[in-house]
């Protein structure tokens, strides 16, 4: 195993996939998108495998074709607009920060506007192109007097996250995460995968593959569909939330680390 980390630089990631390349690997696994296409351009001339993992639009992300394959991680969004709901009964805007050279938020972002509306919500989506954007997006959305924010699993926007939060909690604002980590970070709740079990199913496939019991193209990209109800009682405690007791039966609960 060589593990690398690219530390949020795209320019690192190309880096590391053509590393990769010259080192003529059996086989490169790429977590989160820009991982992944970094990989896969540099594997494709020599036909080297690639399976990703936590890509939540494969397809939008051009994963689909050639010796590659792996897992998605694609956003319960419905799961997510329902629990904000009962969360919050009167908001009406929820705020979203993303990254626009992203495929996944891309497509995740026109899914919450697209979906929004079922729920009485209408999305406020502010686009950022690098990490320092971020803050200021933050603060382009408490302005905009969003009720709260909805974070994805951007890896731009996650990467400052915690400095996110300080903003919102001085604003009152409540941020929902994407998944357990983001609500241990702070995030009042969320509804999302276990990347735990994701991270199995795809280590699986790649065990088919170098074991030679099946290539990439025979075996399309999986997508987990069970979620879990992730809540943060100290959290939601400093923004005044009450949780219906239907939500915190099921919920997993966690505290800020």
């Amino acid at each position: 195993m060589d593990y690398q980390n690219a530390g949020f630089d795209d320019n690192m990631t190309i880096q590391i996939g053509q590393n990769f390349s010259a080192k003529n690997v059996d086989m490169m696994v790429a977590v989160a998108t820009n991982s992944a296409t970094g990989c896969y351009a540099a594997a494709e001339d020599k036909n080297i495998p690639v399976i990703y993992t936590a890509i939540n639009d494969p397809e939008a992300a051009g994963l689909t074709a050639g010796n590659a394959t792996g897992t998605s991680d694609k956003l319960p969004v419905d799961a997510q607009l329902d629990l904000i709901r009962k969360l919050q009964p009167e908001a009406k805007t929820i705020g979203i920060l993303y990254t626009t050279s992203e495929p996944n938020s891309v497509s995740t972002v026109a899914d919450y506007q697209a979906k929004a509306a079922d729920y009485g919500f209408t999305i406020e989506a502010v686009g950022v192109t690098a990490q320092a954007e971020v803050t200021q997006g933050a603060d382009t959305l408490i302005k905009k007097g969003v009720d709260c924010f909805c974070n994805l699993t951007d890896n731009t926007v996650v990467g400052v996250l915690p400095s996110i939060l300080e903003k919102t909690n001085e604003a009152g604002i409540p941020v929902y995460g994407s998944e357990i980590e983001q609500v241990k970070i702070g995030c009042v709740a969320s509804a999302g995968i276990d990347y735990f079990e994701l991270g199995r199913q795809t280590g699986a496939m790649a065990a088919k593959v170098l074991k030679g019991e099946a290539t990439c193209d025979e075996i399309p990209f999986e997508t987990i569909t069970e979620y879990e109800i992730y809540l943060n009682n100290g959290a939601l405690g400093e923004m005044n939330m009450t949780v219906p007791d239907d939500i915190a039966e099921k919920a997993i609960v966690t505290d800020a680390e």
